[in-house]
């Protein structure tokens, strides 16, 4: 029998994320999203400057008619959104997988990947030399 309180919903929740990797996979997603927006920003708010600027309004091109200036401040808030996105995917990774406490002997014995391949890597085998 489960809890059915808010709390037992969030325990649940959070053993469901953790164990199956969907936590991983959408963070994952809220990175890419991030890196897609600022891409896009970059070719908006500088490619595309740097290069009506370069053209000096010699072409046919909308997008290339007249000089531009740079938007500093809409690429500086590009700037400041990927770092926040790196930074919230770097502590909900943290929160997630509990890396801010130490590994408990039973949750190794559980089943955490990340904790028994730790406890692996901490004592590697030695190949003596022939």
């Amino acid at each position: 029998m489960s809890d059915e309180s808010p709390r037992g919903f969030l325990a649940e929740l959070k053993h469901s994320i953790c164990r199956r990797r969907i936590g991983q996979i959408a963070l994952a997603i809220v990175l890419a999203e991030a890196c897609v927006r600022y891409l896009n920003a970059l070719v908006w708010y500088l490619v595309l400057p740097i290069i009506s600027n370069v053209l000096k309004g010699q072409t046919e091109s909308v997008l290339f008619k007249s000089e531009r200036t740079f938007p500093w401040d809409r690429l500086s808030a590009s700037t400041l959104e990927i770092i926040a996105a790196i930074i919230f995917v770097f502590y909900a990774n943290r929160w997630m997988y509990g890396l801010n406490r130490p590994r408990q002997a039973e949750e190794i014995e559980s089943g955490f990947p990340e904790a028994v391949a730790k406890t692996e890597l901490a004592a590697p085998e030695t190949v003596p030399d022939k």
